[in-house]
């Protein structure tokens, strides 16, 4: 599939949420979970008749933190970028026209 956008370099923090399940009586609550700070590299891919892929990849743990969501059109997918991680307009490096 052709990559129509890319950014790099993208900063993420997650984590540091506090347990929210139940517990049984008595038990102690565990400790939020821990913060991740990660470096993000994105595309925007064309999949020809059929919409786009908004794709990502933690360069410190590639394997474990990846994923991919798609989109019926390119703003649908350059808004959810921009919700999920931050990404502005701004910040895309276009690589080619789809």
């Amino acid at each position: 599939m052709p990559v129509v956008k890319r950014a790099s370099g993208i900063t993420y923090v997650y984590g540091g949420n506090a347990h929210s399940g139940w517990l049984p009586p008595g038990a102690p609550t565990p400790p939020p979970e821990p913060i991740r700070h990660l470096t993000l590299d994105v595309t925007i891919e064309y999949e020809p008749g059929d919409g786009f892929l908004l794709i990502l990849q933690a360069r410190e743990d590639p394997e474990a933190f990846c994923g991919d969501n798609w989109y019926g059109s390119l703003g649908a997918a350059e808004d959810d970028a921009d919700a999920l991680f931050g990404i502005g307009l701004d910040r895309w490096e276009v690589v080619r026209n789809a």
